[in-house]
């Protein structure tokens, strides 16, 4: 089993709305998102799928209570995968994404 980690947000101010940059999953099946915080962030972090990288739906999410935050999705079958923050609070939002492939 191979696995892969990125920096798909790093130090990003949570004053405005912040999406990670996408990836694709290609033969991957399963992903980790590490997210860490620093300030007094508010509101939720949300992993979005797409099949065409234009739609997005929410997969998973998580409410902000704390400096760090993670979701581990396995089977995931959407090609695309992304992590969004809407506005909300201060500081900044690093996010780390681990895939895991075959």
């Amino acid at each position: 089993m191979k696995f892969q980690t990125k920096t798909i947000i790093s130090a990003g101010d949570v004053s405005g709305n912040l999406t990670s940059s996408e990836l694709n999953l290609e033969v991957n099946f399963g992903v980790f998102i590490h997210a860490v915080l620093t300030g007094s962030p508010t509101g939720d972090i949300s992993l979005q799928a797409s099949t065409d990288q234009i739609n997005w739906v929410e997969i998973d999410k998580v409410t902000i209570s704390g400096a760090q935050h993670y979701i581990n999705k396995d089977a995931i079958y959407a090609p695309y995968i992304r992590v969004y923050k809407a506005a909300g609070g201060t500081g900044t939002l690093t996010v780390k994404a681990t895939i895991k492939g075959a």
